[in-house]
């Protein structure tokens, strides 16, 4: 509740009240807190803060990675990813939830469940999204998996030279040359490689050829 002091006129005299505070303007208050305690160094307080936070308002995802960050950097991994899957499950087409859920798991090395948390927006139209997708995949064995993610990214941006050299290192490396071919060529008719990567691409190119 919030105490609200009102002035009578023309009378030196007051009237205290109580309003009730709205869902909205107590987290906004409990969040400030947060921000304070989190400036002093004051985790426990700030932990606190933002699960009431959390509880008032579940949605909130902003908080809630706050939260299941504070709670990852001191080892609490399960209950961080906890945290984060419940968010999911309010809102599964957020797609930085599973961001962070999926860095969680990478961190603690399992690659398949980092690469479950994201699979399912495979499409979604988001480039940190993609790359993340394509590299997890990459790291779980999952090829194709990864490039579906640089065509994505391919859609996305038409103009960039950078995913298409990627579908072609890709294809490169399971040793599929026409598609690898392919891309490279494609590759080099954007702009924005370096000449590094124009170099690489022309040797692969003879070589492959």
């Amino acid at each position: 509740t919030q105490v609200v002091i009102k002035e009578k006129s023309p009378r030196n005299s007051m009237k205290v009240s109580r309003r009730k505070l709205s869902a909205d303007e107590l987290a906004t208050q409990k969040l400030r807190l947060a921000e304070q305690a989190l400036s002093i160094n004051d985790i426990t307080k700030a932990e606190k803060l933002l699960e009431d936070v959390v509880i008032i308002k579940p949605s909130d995802s902003q908080t809630r990675k706050k939260l299941a960050a504070l709670w990852f950097a001191r080892q609490a991994n399960q209950d961080a990813i906890n945290l984060l899957s419940q968010g999911i499950a309010l809102n599964p087409k957020d797609g930085s939830l599973r961001i962070m859920k999926a860095r969680m798991y990478l961190e603690q090395n399992q690659f398949n469940l980092a690469l479950n948390t994201l699979s399912p927006l495979a499409s979604l139209q988001n480039e940190q999204y993609q790359v993340m997708l394509a590299n997890t995949a990459q790291v779980a064995n999952k090829n194709n998996v990864a490039l579906a993610a640089y065509q994505v990214l391919i859609d996305m941006k038409p103009g960039e030279g950078r995913w298409p050299l990627a579908m072609a290192v890709l294809y490169d490396k399971s040793s599929d040359f026409v598609k690898a071919q392919t891309f490279y060529q494609a590759a080099l008719t954007k702009n924005d490689l370096s000449v590094a990567s124009e170099d690489f691409i022309m040797q692969r190119i003879q070589e492959i050829g």
